[in-house]
């Protein structure tokens, strides 16, 4: 009851909206905005920022989830998570939008913490492969380094061997 008095029927109806099929897509939005990004790159990156953008769409009262415990509230956006959108469509009204706004406040969170993780994981690649082309680089100009002194070495016998004679 605690995250559905809060709601204005603006906020019901975009909770309805995230049990219908996406535009141009056999899954519904629900499905879609709990999707986890696969690689770290700038494109995944891109579509979780379009997926917390989405998320914030929704525009649920600031504050909401503090009207309950924090048990209360994980516990209800599990049991959404773990449900089918055609299930959750299926709840009588009441419990529908609290599973529904325990679930878009749990999956804000996670896509918050997805997007900083595929961040970090993005950095540790580039770095990675900056390190790894520098190390490379160092071993070529070691190389022509090495032979440099090989070669001054050379001239400095022979520039040895023409004073002696």
């Amino acid at each position: 009851r605690a995250l559905v008095e809060p709601l204005t029927d603006s906020h019901r109806a975009k909770l309805d909206e995230l049990l219908k099929l996406k535009a141009g897509s056999s899954i519904t939005w629900l499905t879609w905005l709990r999707q986890a990004p696969l690689k770290p790159n700038s494109r995944h990156m891109l579509e979780h920022i379009e997926r917390l953008k989405t998320f914030q769409l929704v525009d649920l009262p600031e504050g909401l989830g503090r009207h309950i415990h924090q048990n209360r509230l994980l516990k209800l956006a599990r049991e959404g998570g773990q449900m089918t959108p055609k299930d959750l469509g299926k709840f009588e009204p009441q419990r529908r939008y609290a599973t529904l706004a325990a679930v878009v406040l749990e999956s804000t969170a996670t896509v918050i913490d997805e997007l900083v993780d595929l961040h970090d994981r993005i950095l540790v690649k580039l770095f990675s492969g900056a390190k790894h082309k520098h190390q490379q680089q160092f071993q070529k100009q070691g190389k022509a380094i090495n032979d440099k002194v090989r070669l001054y070495s050379r001239i400095g016998q022979a520039l040895l061997e023409a004073k002696e004679s």
